[in-house]
């Protein structure tokens, strides 16, 4: 799980105000007068009343000056977040160094401390109260069953989420990915009849919305204060009373093999009780239809900036498809081995999210007691321990050439020698790979996801032609925190291919 869910800890469905919940906060934030008044008063108040953290004996970046408020530094990591790490990892180069989150105090460590952190010390529980949604790679030998599922609701939502025109049509064209992931994950996650219930549906597309917008507002204000703040969001009550009344007559249906079933299989009472576990699938569900759609889209973007791309990659769709005699009509690609001998389009894949991650500061791991690292690095209780994966992926001793959108960098290093045919392959984690995280504790569905993200783009490139609306290029990724997103105002012109 590759969103900041980091960021939304254990939060419960929320309903669909974002777009009124967004347009107040940013008006809020946009006001200079507002945020000096915010500064002033939570400063105030925390220097008075709030003790000071335990650090770990490492030196806080980004302060411009001796004098600078410690409030105002965490203002500037809001918008500034890229800019701060950017210039942390250029100063610091191998040493530790704490960034300071208005919540959180982020110690980033060198990659050489990744094989440090193992689960014995340290764990993801700041996502949710306990590591359930973790423990997925246990269906690892299913995983095809369930693209099969996904597959199947793919084809069912492919008339009804896209267009489908003769002439060029502008789109948003994440705000339609993201209504085919929600489908495609409710059948995998919920099953029949709710992944074709509306209601579900929009409350799964908005939840990532609401609950970037909650917590992000929580967040403008001291953790003391959180309580209060969190009190006065309407986002903040949802109704547990259909899904509490629906329980009994679920468990007389039969079995059926979805994610749902299987942890309440697998779970503590506590870890199944109807709240714990709506919020469960819906931090499960944010993660998939956010971090889908918007690779989906990154992907698009990258093609139509790099157009002499498109046939290369469709060109090898086409000859696998026929290798495995897969090319049906209704294109079904993704098969046990047929999505894995796509090596450029894995290739491809892999360098976009080399430049498009979902999140400047991954992986991130919460300490347990504290720690003494190698070099006498002191790890207090309970400190939020971070890795610059995009400066560590964009650093010319890593990769040449850095900076450069390559998409046969990873096809160039598998076609190296034979030992490697295997490596450096999307969903894989790796030190210089860190998309999906890092060792066991790393996005537990991505190999999930990274199918299920080759079933959209290859089925997408069979039938639609994309490019630039006149005028446009490729989007800049937009931060928030150490958040990435796509730009939502960013549209694509796309109409059906002559097949």
């Amino acid at each position: 799980m590759n969103t900041s869910t980091a960021d939304f800890a254990s939060s419960s469905p929320l309903h669909s105000s974002s777009s009124l919940n967004f347009y107040y906060v940013s008006k809020y934030i946009d006001n200079p007068q507002n945020i000096a008044l915010l500064l002033a008063v939570t400063s105030l108040v925390s220097i008075l009343f709030y003790p000071s953290r335990k650090l770990p004996n490492a030196s806080v970046f980004g302060y411009r000056s001796f004098f600078e408020p410690t409030r105002l530094l965490q203002s500037r990591f809001i918008m500034g977040a890229n800019d701060i790490i950017h210039d942390a990892y250029e100063t610091m180069k191998n040493k530790p160094y704490v960034l300071r989150r208005f919540d959180v105090n982020f110690l980033v460590l060198p990659m050489k401390y990744l094989e440090d952190l193992a689960p014995k010390w340290t764990s993801m529980d700041f996502l949710l109260h306990s590591n359930l949604h973790l423990d997925v790679p246990k269906l690892i030998p299913e995983l095809y069953k369930f693209v099969d599922k996904a597959k199947e609701e793919l084809a069912f939502g492919w008339h009804l989420d896209l267009p489908h025109t003769d002439d060029w049509t502008e789109v948003s064209i994440e705000h339609h990915l993201r209504k085919l992931v929600a489908r495609m994950t409710a059948k995998v996650f919920m099953g029949n009849p709710t992944c074709r219930n509306p209601e579900w549906l929009e409350i799964s597309i908005e939840f990532s919305v609401d609950l970037f917008t909650t917590a992000f507002t929580v967040k403008m204000f001291p953790t003391w204060m959180s309580w209060l703040v969190a009190g006065g969001l309407s986002a903040n009550s949802p109704d547990n009373t259909t899904s509490s009344n629906r329980r009994e007559p679920r468990a007389k249906k039969p079995k059926r093999k979805i994610l749902l079933n299987w942890m309440l299989d697998h779970g503590t009472p506590s870890e199944v009780e109807v709240k714990e576990m709506g919020a469960r699938q819906c931090v499960l569900t944010l993660a998939s239809i956010h971090t889908t759609a918007s690779n989906v889209s990154n992907m698009l973007y990258d093609l139509c900036a790099h157009p002499v791309w498109f046939p290369v990659l469709r060109q090898e769709i086409f000859e696998v498809a026929k290798l495995l005699n897969l090319l049906a009509q209704t294109l079904t690609l993704v098969q046990r081995n047929g999505a894995r001998e796509w090596d450029k389009f894995d290739s491809f894949f892999v360098e976009s999210q080399r430049h498009s991650p979902v999140l400047l500061l991954n992986p991130q791991r919460l300490a347990y007691g504290d720690i003494t690292l190698k070099d006498g690095t002191f790890v207090p209780a309970g400190s939020r321990l971070a890795f610059a994966n995009f400066e560590h992926s964009m650093d010319p001793n890593v990769f040449e050439n850095p900076r450069e959108f390559a998409p046969m960098r990873s096809y160039r290093k598998r076609m190296s020698s034979p030992d490697q045919k295997d490596q450096h392959k999307a969903g894989m984690t790796h030190p210089n790979n860190l998309a999906f995280g890092y060792g066991n504790q790393a996005c537990a569905g991505r190999q999930f996801a990274v199918a299920e993200i080759k079933l959209i783009m290859a089925r997408l490139l069979y039938e639609f032609d994309f490019k630039f609306p006149a005028g446009k290029t490729r989007p800049r990724t937009q931060h928030v925190n150490e958040n990435c997103f796509t730009d939502q105002s960013m549209t694509l012109m796309m109409k059906k291919r002559e097949t």
